[in-house]
């Protein structure tokens, strides 16, 4: 049996049309099980001319490589050379611009090289006269086919007009074809459901491979003409599925709540379908599309030793353009934009997590705003792009580079910046969220940090436990919050602004509700005057003012003032977190000319109050792979010897294989 190269797992998340499917498909497009087309990824290395694929294999093409980096090379020390002779007086700011961007180029160029140097590394996902190892999985397709799991055995959902008719017609033919196969019939598999039960067997002759074949296609199938017979309710359907499935274990909410069981449910049957498909060995390169949930991205964490979970960005316009294109392409341009806008705007909540509003609900609910401050590397897909563009061929080759072979690329400065940032970040004692924030200057040496926490000889709230208020010991404290503690357990910490916030709203509701004499107010004062707290509860208000910590922005300007030195004027600040409205106020008047950050602020509109500064989404690798990624196993000259001796403990350089399974 063949050595199998290492399991490799990306999951992907990002708002909804951000562009996943997109950058999933670069890998492997979920619907050619076949693999006939090939890889995207192999194909753009080829068409550069870097890459040679003959009946040998694969092989970095180094006369070309190289004569591409001579050539940039010799036209930056022309033009270094032109400027010493004089020939461009007059010219400078031209000059010097000219300059950088070549002297930019010349370095991707020579960081795209070091990523070739992993091609021995990636070249077994590449077997000579196979299909290449690379599977593209959603998290959408697992939830159709647990749903149709459910059907076949009766059950129906509350979309019985929508989903289930499609659902039945998927299950006879899926079973017919079962029916047909010998192969299959030798495991005795006769309905969809009998291979739920087998799925984590072992199975060497490939038969299970050979039903989720069947499987795959038609649930591919049901989902298009979903779409087709919805227009775009498909997405809404399947998040209500999905939920459900998190929530009580059933797609069609029949089952008992016991979210903290079921939370991890799809994700543990996706795990069986990577296993059973690497197991059988048919990929060990893994897309796994559609990770909405917290929860599962942390659970492929504990399971996937190669697991790295990237997220895409794109601003809400741009999605919802893109999501309009596609509607009018499936419904040959029968669409209502109105409805589908709605729609849109319907789902995207959803999909944000900003409709739950108890700690159960967010166990199980969608949250993909969560999910990407859980990503390792972030992508900006900020136009109308395909998957055939060079900016996603880069940012993919040095991301699967990187995994490969650890150090094979440098941090960019703002990854570096950005990941002092988070160091920054989990100083804080905040209890709500850890926020760092690093400047730095025109010349690109830091003159700054900061995280959110209280000032000087003050306590932190998650130092500050519901004990120490009821001895008393921070008595001011204590005569403000005294009549909102009780529901927390002594040993728990709390947020003193979220307190004030529902005290002081419940005064001002309260007061207003008295005054008003309206009588369109009457039903109003009636029915909620004793349901204050609640109200404030599910407006879910915060009030910064009532806040007791500096935020990390304002930390960092602080720390640059007490310093001294070259001022923080023109300089640029890197935060974990979208400043806020108030540190967005400061940061235009102190003169910061440029903003990068990674996650949004809820609830923020910074870009009003600060015209004329560029606010730039943060791209690249995150802390929680910045070491793992950028950080060699071994040093360079290390590995050299290695390589020169065919040494390399776990692979053979000669024949480009993996010398034992490390999945």
């Amino acid at each position: 049996m063949k050595t199998m190269p290492p399991l490799i797992v990306i999951g992907l998340t990002g708002p909804f049309c951000s562009g996943c499917s997109t950058l999933a498909r670069f890998f492997a497009d979920p619907d050619e099980v076949d693999k006939e087309h090939g890889n995207k990824l192999l194909k753009k290395l080829i068409k550069r001319g870097l890459v040679l694929q003959d009946s040998e294999g694969l092989e970095v093409n180094w006369k070309n490589v190289n004569k591409i980096i001579s050539d940039k090379l010799e036209q930056y020390e022309q033009i270094k050379s032109s400027n010493k002779e004089g020939k461009i007086l007059g010219k400078q700011n031209n000059f010097e611009e000219e300059k950088k961007r070549i002297f930019k180029e010349l370095g991707r160029l020579l960081e795209q090289r070091e990523s070739l140097k992993t091609l021995p590394f990636l070249a077994p996902y590449f077997p000579i006269g196979e299909p290449h190892l690379f599977r593209t999985l959603l998290m959408s397709d697992i939830i159709v086919f647990r749903s149709l799991v459910e059907i076949s055995q009766g059950k129906s959902s509350e979309y019985k007009e929508e989903f289930d008719p499609l659902g039945k017609d998927a299950i006879q033919k899926i079973e017919k074809e079962f029916s047909s196969e010998a192969e299959i019939q030798n495991l005795k598999i006769n309905t969809i459901s009998d291979f739920y039960n087998e799925i984590s067997k072992r199975d060497p002759n490939g038969n299970l491979i050979r039903s989720f074949t069947v499987i795959h296609r038609e649930v591919r199938k049901l989902k298009e003409k979903l779409m087709e017979t919805t227009k775009g309710k498909e997405t809404e359907i399947l998040q209500k599925f999905g939920n459900n499935i998190r929530k009580c274990g059933d797609p069609f909410g029949q089952g008992i709540d016991r979210p903290s069981q079921n939370c991890v449910r799809l994700a543990q049957d996706m795990e069986k379908v990577v296993d059973m498909i690497y197991n059988s060995g048919e990929a060990a390169f893994f897309v796994v599309d559609c990770l909405r949930n917290p929860n599962e991205v942390l659970y492929f964490r504990q399971r996937f030793p190669l697991f790295y979970f990237v997220s895409i960005y794109a601003d809400k316009e741009n999605r919802l353009q893109r999501r309009l294109k596609d509607l009018m392409i499936k419904n040959a341009n029968n669409t209502n934009i109105e409805e589908a806008k709605k729609e849109f705007n319907k789902v995207d909540e959803l999909d944000s997590g900003s409709k739950s509003r108890t700690e159960e609900e967010k166990i199980y609910n969608q949250d993909v705003t969560k999910c990407v401050q859980l990503s390792d590397y972030s992508i900006n897909n900020l136009e109308d792009l395909t998957d055939e563009e060079d900016f996603l061929y880069d940012k993919l080759l040095r991301l699967v580079s990187l995994i490969l072979c650890p150090g094979s690329s440098k941090p960019r400065k703002e990854e570096v910046y950005m990941n002092m940032a988070y160091a920054m970040a989990v100083k804080s004692n905040c209890i709500c969220r850890q926020v760092g924030a690093v400047i730095a200057g025109e010349d690109d040496y830091i003159i700054g940090a900061g995280w959110n926490d209280v000032a000087r000889g003050e306590i932190s709230c998650g130092l500050r436990e519901v004990y120490d208020m009821n001895q008393k010991i921070h008595e001011p404290l204590y005569d403000k919050v005294k009549t909102q503690i009780d529901n927390y357990m002594k040993q728990h910490c709390f947020c003193f602004k979220d307190m004030m916030a529902k005290i002081e709203v419940g005064k001002k509701l309260d007061k207003a509700l008295q005054c008003t004499e309206s009588p369109e107010f009457k039903h109003l004062k009636d029915e909620h005057k004793k349901n204050i707290a609640d109200l404030v509860e599910k407006a879910n208000l915060h009030q910064l003012e009532f806040c007791l910590a500096l935020h990390a922005e304002e930390n960092a300007i602080i720390q640059g003032s007490r310093i001294g030195g070259q001022g923080i004027r023109g300089s640029t600040i890197y935060t974990t977190l979208q400043p806020c409205t108030l540190c967005a106020k400061k940061i235009k008047q102190s003169g910061i000319k440029k903003v990068i950050y990674t996650d949004p602020y809820p609830k923020s509109e910074p870009s009003i109050f600060m015209n004329g500064i560029d606010l730039e989404q943060f791209e690249g690798v995150k802390p929680r792979a910045y070491i793992r990624l950028f950080m060699p196993n071994l040093d360079k000259k290390e590995c050299q010897g290695l390589e020169i001796g065919n040494i390399v403990p776990g692979f053979d350089f000669k024949s480009g294989t993996y010398l034992f399974e490390l999945g």
